[in-house]
């Protein structure tokens, strides 16, 4: 019972953040067309991710300026290269409201702003949840960052990271 009530509670709050999520997401993608699955979807696809070992295969780049996305641009430009399957986009209030998807990394933005995102972090996945890309970003000291961290034998493997 507890777990439906967990649930019930995660739902009724997704109702309510829904629109700023859309808002988010739309800032953070090229092309507004996307969709969100539902809560028990998503709780499906996240129970899958744990499952898998990303973190064997993860490569990191740390505190690159927020300003700088070049490193950002080319491996976005490397996915899509060799990768043009669906990805899922995870933010801040995707415990709430669902994942969403997008047909393929080129809908993502990587020219987006340090205020179109809440929570700072935004993970994208392949569609076979093999890969990810993991986008921390964050202020020190008046100096505004993003850490990349990159999970998935396929997505480690680019060239353009390793530039």
């Amino acid at each position: 019972m507890n777990n439906r009530l967990n649930f019930l509670v995660r739902k009724n709050k997704g109702k309510e953040l829904m629109p700023e999520y859309e808002s988010e997401l739309r800032s953070l993608l090229i092309s507004p067309v996307f969709d969100i699955l539902t809560l028990e979807e998503t709780d499906a696809i996240t129970e899958r991710i744990r499952q898998r070992d990303l973190g064997r295969n993860e490569k990191k780049i740390l505190r690159i300026p927020f300003q700088d996305k070049s490193a950002l641009k080319r491996f976005c430009l490397a996915i899509e290269k060799n990768d043009s399957s669906k990805v899922f986009i995870s933010l801040g209030y995707t415990e709430f409201c669902g994942i969403a998807s997008v047909n393929d990394i080129r809908q993502f933005n990587p020219e987006f702003s340090y205020q179109d995102e809440h929570s700072g972090l935004i993970v994208l996945y392949s569609e076979d949840l093999n890969n990810r890309l993991i986008i921390d970003f964050y202020a020190e000291n008046d100096l505004y960052f993003y850490d990349m961290e990159i999970g998935g034998r396929r997505w480690t493997n680019f060239d353009s990271f390793n530039t």
